[in-house]
Formats: C-alpha cells, sequence, structure tokens
C-alpha cells in the first residue's frame, strides 16, 4: 500500500506540473495583450527536413544540459554557458546563423532581472521577519486533523515561497516530526506545495512566461486554477480511500 501510495504522489505531482505547463500553454496566447494587429508571413517551401532539423536544435541544448549536470555533475550555471557557446557555431553550420550580440545583450532584460530579485527578496523577508514559522506554529497548535494541517501549511508555503526548496526545507521537517516516515504525508506535502508553487507570482517561472509573451496574469492563472483544483480533488478522494 506504502508503495503504491508514493508512487501515485509521483505521478499526480508530475501532474501537476504538467497541467501548469498545458494550462499556461493555452492561457498566454489568450491573454497577450496585442496593441496592433501584427502581419506574419508564413513560409509555404519548408522542407520536411528542416522541420526535423529546427526540432533537434530545439531540443539538443535541452538534452545537452541534463547530460552535463547528471553525468558529469557541472553545475547549471556552467552546463547552460558551455551549452550556449556551443550552439553557435552548431547554427552557423546549419545554415541558421545567429548574431551573438543579440543572444547576450538580449538577455540582459532589466524587467527581468527587477521581477526575480523582488521575488527573492520577498522569500528572505518572509525567513527574516519569521512569518514562515508563525503560520507553522499556528496550524501546528490547531485541532484540525495532521493531513489537513500539513495540507494547508503546505499549500500556503508554496504561495509564499513559489520554490520546490522552500516548502520542501519548511515542512517537511514537520511530517518527520508528527509521523516519522509516513509517505501519506509525504505525499500530501509534496502535492499541495507544488499546487501552491504553480498559483503565485513568486513562481519565477510563471512570472517570466507571463512577462516575455506580454500577457495578462489574471487571465493565464485561471486554467492554472482550474487544473490544479481538479488534480488536488482528485488526489483528496483517491488518498481518503486509499489512506494508509
Amino acid at each position: 500500500m506504502i508503495g503504491i501510495s508514493f508512487s501515485f504522489t509521483v505521478i499526480v505531482t508530475d501532474a501537476v506540473k504538467s497541467f501548469t505547463v498545458v494550462a499556461v500553454m493555452v492561457a498566454v496566447p489568450s491573454a497577450t495583450a496585442v496593441t496592433k494587429p501584427r502581419f506574419v508571413t508564413v513560409a509555404t517551401d519548408v522542407s520536411l527536413d528542416d522541420h526535423v532539423i529546427d526540432f533537434f536544435v530545439a531540443l539538443g541544448p535541452v538534452i545537452a544540459n541534463v547530460v552535463l549536470m547528471v553525468a558529469f555533475e557541472l553545475a547549471a550555471s556552467i552546463s547552460m554557458a558551455i551549452v550556449v557557446c556551443s550552439m553557435v557555431p552548431v547554427l552557423y553550420a546549419l545554415n541558421r546563423p545567429v548574431s551573438v550580440k543579440d543572444i547576450f545583450v538580449g538577455a540582459l532584460d532589466w524587467k527581468l532581472f527587477a521581477n526575480v530579485g523582488c521575488i527573492l527578496l520577498f522569500i528572505q523577508l518572509l525567513d527574516t521577519t519569521g512569518v514562515l514559522a508563525q503560520i507553522v506554529a499556528a496550524f501546528k497548535g490547531s485541532s484540525l486533523p495532521i493531513p489537513v494541517i500539513i495540507a494547508i501549511v503546505s499549500f500556503i508555503i508554496g504561495i509564499l515561497t513559489g520554490l520546490s526548496q522552500g516548502h520542501v526545507a519548511i515542512v517537511m521537517p514537520i511530517v518527520a516530526a508528527l509521523s516519522m516516515g509516513d509517505l501519506d504525508l509525504v505525499g500530501v506535502a509534496m502535492v499541495f506545495g507544488v499546487a501552491g508553487q504553480m498559483i503565485t507570482p513568486t513562481h519565477v517561472c510563471l512570472t517570466i512566461t507571463v512577462d516575455y509573451f506580454k500577457s495578462d496574469f489574471f487571465k493565464t492563472l485561471i486554467p492554472v486554477l482550474i487544473a490544479q483544483g481538479a488534480l488536488l480533488v482528485i488526489f483528496s478522494v483517491v488518498s481518503y480511500f486509499t489512506w494508509g
């Protein structure tokens, strides 16, 4: 039963992230504010081989990053730098030249840096002021069932931090103290914590995506909320009937 519960938790946690990606992909185009009409010329003479090459060129850097980090144990920043520099000659060799200046200068977006800086500052303020510890202490002292406490605390911490590391570092010690080795509680903490991360502006990925596509945050958030709500309901119902 424990093995089944843990496997279900992993599947649902991955589903939470996958559903969010799909929801954002659907929501961003519809929420994008277009100030004037855009006329796009579509090339009709592109061969299938070109599409295949484009696919692997787009996917290659991701695979290369994973290989460098996992197989060679390189830091993410170092592996990304290697991949970015390596892609310049690769693109030239494939007759897809890019401007090196545009790559590096275009990455220096002050708005992006400001957003990330504000998020990190907010998280630091939460930690320094002791707000997170007070929230946890308040729920620990309540008469609610332990799974409900873990779910609510994980969800709130996920919203406030927007980071997996944040809610794991705060909630998992509580889970260990309340019920050491209970994978059911671990599953509740993970699923509700990740769900909280997916709907918050402190989640850097969501903020950057919305900013890049110049879309409306709240319009983008609607399908994300629907996806998270459905997944949490399914997880809660299944967990209720399979708990233990």
